[in-house]
């Protein structure tokens, strides 16, 4: 069986790091080992979004636990893109 790496619960982000009324779209991408943690992130759409505002944000997103991409039900890395939307209401 395939599969994509998908968290193991919730992606670790920071809203609270955004001005009060605040929403951000993202879109990143991740490089995700066969261990299931993220290797490194990078924002894919920069100039879209207040890069700072976005780190600050995700500061803690590499500490999302996921379970890794399944090939031939082998776990292996994988690289994944993803659109965020971080809100602070």
């Amino acid at each position: 069986m395939d599969q994509p790496a998908t968290p193991l619960g919730d992606w670790e982000i920071n809203p609270d790091e955004l001005p009060r009324n605040t929403a951000l779209r993202v879109n990143i991408q991740l490089w995700i080992s066969a261990q299931g943690t993220i290797d490194q992130w990078d924002l894919l759409d920069a100039s879209l979004a207040d890069s700072g505002l976005v780190d600050a944000a995700l500061t803690n997103l590499q500490r999302t636990r996921l379970q890794p991409a399944l090939l031939n039900h082998v776990a292996v890395p994988s690289v994944r893109r993803l659109e965020l939307v971080i809100s602070r209401e």
